[in-house]
């Protein structure tokens, strides 16, 4: 399930904030798109389960806070791979 994901910012992102910003989004897995629609204050993000905690996490950890991240789900808690990690087995077996 695809599901769009809003980060706001207190103000505009200049360029190398934009690219930033870009970048530790693209990072997550789950992400297929990042863009910047409202005049530099907003990143919609276009991810496959991810939950609003795991990119804000991502943007504080590249320096940047948004003010808030609104999500398209009510409850995207169980968005996340949480617990067990994901085992893979090789072919053949």
């Amino acid at each position: 399930m695809v599901m769009r994901l809003e980060a706001r910012f207190a103000r505009p992102l200049d360029r190398q904030a934009k690219i930033r910003c870009a970048l530790a989004a693209a990072a997550l897995s789950k992400v297929r798109s990042v863009r910047f629609p409202r005049g530099d204050r907003a990143a919609v993000v276009l991810a496959h389960e991810l939950s609003r905690d795991c990119l804000r996490q991502a943007l504080v950890n590249e320096g940047l806070t948004p003010e808030d991240v609104v999500s398209s789900l009510v409850d995207d808690t169980r968005c996340d791979d949480a617990g067990e990690p994901e085992r893979v087995r090789a072919p053949g077996r």
